[in-house]
């Protein structure tokens, strides 16, 4: 295999992987309406095929090939308008056609809901295999002076499902690009590392005196590249949706304050109230039983409620599960004075491992996360959302520090980000910074992203215990 991946060979396993996505997706919804009614030959729908195609010339023209540094949010995105555009022309193609009584519209609208569901998956999981193969990812330099060069590398060489694959630091001193852990050359040498790997990529990070003149770099060094990536160094702003604009020549970048648009806060609370509805029906008998095991397993009441902030600097009640025993403060203290040690991750995480005051039922809810299950109620209500940032205590504000003007912009979430990036093996500097990520990049799609995830995280059994 060759050394140095190519566009077509990452195209080609995304191909491959996205066909399969289709193929089992149709297989599936073909046995399950033969399973229950058999009135037709299955071949009639293998006989169509070629529609596949059609697939994924959609998924092509939406980029998603080879999807190089497309975000995941991004990503479900392009591939659910794709998918829903094909299944919307195959319905008008069937209708014209006259051959509509040919074919189940409940095959179509389950294989519709599996390819929405099996395309992303297949991915990930995809990527998840090949993602330190030696083929995998665009070669890649990074041209700069600045620390913000080693950022760059880091967050690449961390994340190798973005297709990026860097092979070099040019620029600065040899320090910089040990710390960023790539070999060191000179700006000159770009156009050799051009010359070497095609379809290449430069990434230019201007240091703070330097960003006026990154033209001359981008003329002298960096032109021949397949891909140029310019770092403005305007860290901590909204970059999930930024747009490019051009007025007379010259380049903005548009930051889109989604959340400030009361007809998308209107979506986002219709989106929860829609999603509460069709989940109370499994929710219900699952909280009724959750509910009796913790009132056998331990004396007390069934929920605990406890004061948080919430949009606007309000505060609110927010239930859960009671996961805890009786006189918890007392065991706490007691547990503390006994083992000092765990004092300072008390004080500086407000949680401990393997927590004394947890009971046994409450050690699986915890794990679970189903203890949060009640907060539906709080969701129901309007004081929380589905998806949003972790509620903190008036005790956290001022950890926060400028971030919480963000964090009051929004309704807290029963899950976000910072549950499905590892919960308990996330500190507490990260969350915050994953809370303020979520307020600057909201969309609807970032939120069915991580409401996407969550349910795998869950299984992980990676909660707070």
């Amino acid at each position: 295999m060759t050394k140095f991946p190519t566009p077509m060979l990452m195209t080609g396993f995304m191909l491959a992987s996205d066909a399969l996505a289709i193929f089992c997706s149709g297989a599936v919804s073909v046995s399950v309406r033969y399973a229950f009614e058999g009135q037709f030959h299955p071949s009639l729908y293998w006989d169509i095929w070629p529609v596949g195609l059609f697939f994924l010339m959609a998924y092509a023209a939406a980029g998603l090939y080879p999807g190089v540094l497309v975000s995941p949010p991004e990503e479900l995105k392009r591939a659910s308008l794709a998918t829903s555009f094909c299944f919307v022309g195959l319905a008008a193609v069937t209708f014209i056609s006259r051959e509509a009584e040919l074919y189940s519209r409940g095959i179509f609208l389950m294989s519709w809901v599996l390819i929405l569901v099996a395309l992303p998956v297949f991915r990930a999981i995809l990527k998840s295999i090949v993602q330190r193969a030696q083929w995998w990812g665009y070669p890649a330099v990074i041209i700069g002076d600045g620390e913000a060069v080693v950022a760059v590398a880091k967050i690449l060489l961390a994340n190798p499902r973005m297709g990026v694959r860097p092979r070099a630091v040019l620029g600065g001193d040899k320090y910089l690009a040990q710390e960023a852990g790539l070999p060191h050359g000179e700006k000159s040498e770009a156009r050799i590392f051009a010359a070497k790997w095609k379809h290449s990529m430069a990434f230019v990070v201007p240091s703070e005196g330097d960003v006026c003149h990154w033209r001359d770099a981008y003329e002298s060094h960096v032109r021949n590249f397949y891909r140029v990536i310019l770092i403005p160094g305007m860290f901590g702003l909204s970059s999930l949706w930024v747009a490019a604009v051009d007025f007379g020549g010259i380049l903005g970048l548009e930051l889109k304050q989604k959340l400030l648009d009361p007809k998308r806060q209107v979506l986002k609370r219709g989106f929860d109230l829609v999603l509460i509805i069709c989940l109370g029906v499994p929710i219900i008998p699952l909280a009724l039983g959750l509910a009796l095991a913790i009132v056998l397993d331990s004396p007390g009441p069934v929920f605990y409620s406890h004061l948080r902030i919430g949009r606007g600097g309000r505060p609110i009640r927010v239930w859960k599960f009671r996961t805890m025993a009786k006189d918890a403060d007392k065991i706490l203290d007691k547990y503390l004075q006994d083992n000092p040690a765990l004092l300072c991750e008390w004080e500086r995480e407000h949680k401990i491992r393997k927590d004394p005051r947890v009971t046994r039922v409450g050690r699986f809810l915890r794990m679970t996360s189903l203890d949060e299950l009640p907060q539906f109620w709080n969701v129901l209500k309007g004081d929380m959302s589905l998806v949003g940032p972790r509620p903190i205590v008036e005790g956290e504000i001022h950890r926060y520090r400028e971030i919480f003007e963000l964090y009051k912009r929004v309704r807290p979430g029963i899950t976000g980000l910072w549950q499905i990036s590892g919960r308990s093996t996330v500190g507490y500097g990260e969350r915050i910074n994953l809370d303020a990520y979520y307020v600057r990049n909201w969309s609807l799609w970032l939120d069915i992203y991580i409401m996407a995830k969550t349910p795998m995280e869950v299984c992980r059994c990676r909660g707070a215990v």
